[in-house]
C-alpha cells in the first residue's frame, strides 16, 4: 500500500483554505480565488508565502523550514490518524512495522 505524499507547506496552505472558507466573501461568493485576497486571512497568507518561499531557501533545507511545522494538536491528531491506519492494515492482513 502506498503511503500519502504530502506537499511542501501543506499545513499553512490548508490552514489558509480553512480560514477562507470560514469568511464572509466566501460565504456571499462562493469561490476561493475571489476571496484570497481577503483582509481576514492575512496571518494565514502571510504564512503560506514565507513558507514556500523558505522551501526554496538553502539556508532552512538543514535547519527545517519555521512556518512549516505541526501545532501540538496538530501533531497528536496525525498521530492518532496513523495509529487508525495501521490497526486497519493489521486487520486487513497487511503486516506493518
Amino acid at each position: 500500500m502506498e503511503k500519502e505524499k504530502k506537499s511542501i507547506c501543506w499545513r499553512p496552505k490548508n490552514a489558509l483554505i480553512e480560514c477562507i472558507v470560514m469568511t464572509k466573501c466566501f460565504e456571499e461568493k462562493g469561490e476561493v480565488e475571489e476571496c484570497i485576497g481577503a483582509n481576514d486571512c492575512f496571518l494565514e497568507r502571510r504564512n503560506w508565502t514565507l513558507c514556500k518561499m523558505n522551501a526554496v531557501n538553502p539556508r532552512y533545507r538543514l535547519r527545517g523550514n519555521p512556518y512549516d511545522v505541526a501545532t501540538e494538536d496538530q501533531k497528536k491528531i496525525e498521530a492518532r490518524d496513523e495509529r487508525i491506519r495501521q490497526r486497519e492494515l493489521e486487520e486487513d492482513g497487511f503486516v506493518t512495522k
